[in-house]
């Protein structure tokens, strides 16, 4: 049941923060189709690519932040998704999920 909800309210969250322009098709990661490897190819694919041809420099830096989200305070997520414009009735059921 516990993956059941989540990907409820992911899919809700997801639909509300692409309805309201808050994320864009180019955010990777999480998004469906969208994973760190498609971000990859199209990085090497479109901006490597044209930087290199055109002579510029390119400087690459990523970050694996996989344990980062297993240590989230709740309590400021909670106000970051309020900040978003996600209610009361999220609110609720987060602090639920979260104990």
């Amino acid at each position: 049941m516990c993956k059941v909800f989540e990907r409820i309210v992911k899919e809700q969250m997801l639909g509300y923060l692409c309805k309201h322009t808050l994320i864009t098709r180019h955010q990777h990661g999480f998004l469906s189709h969208h994973s760190t490897t498609t971000e990859l190819l199209e990085t090497l694919n479109y901006d490597w690519t044209l930087a290199l041809r055109n002579k510029h420099v390119v400087d690459a830096i990523y970050f694996d932040f996989s344990k980062a989200f297993d240590s989230v305070v709740h309590s400021k997520l909670q106000i970051k998704l309020q900040g978003y414009g996600f209610g009361s009735k999220l609110h609720c059921i987060l602090s639920i999920f979260f104990v």
